[in-house]
């Protein structure tokens, strides 16, 4: 079965903007360090449900249809 990876790219730019640490993001997302670092290594997988509460939480500055590109727009 193949695993749909999400883009790091969104997670990156939205942390750089705001002058944020990994664990600065975590934290205001509700996730930890740790899981931060694996997203942006795409070392880990992010669930959708994950992406929906990043989107509701960043208030809609990171995307789900940006983590997932090949998910919202084909591929």
């Amino acid at each position: 079965m193949d695993v749909l990876r999400h883009c790091p790219k969104p997670l990156l730019d939205y942390m750089e903007r705001h002058g944020l640490s990994q664990a600065a993001f975590g934290k205001r997302i509700g996730a930890s360090q740790a899981a931060v670092s694996l997203w942006v290594t795409q070392k880990g997988t992010m669930s959708m449900k994950r992406a929906a509460d990043i989107e509701r939480r960043s208030k809609k500055e990171i995307k789900r249809k940006d983590l997932f590109p090949r998910l919202f727009n084909g591929a």
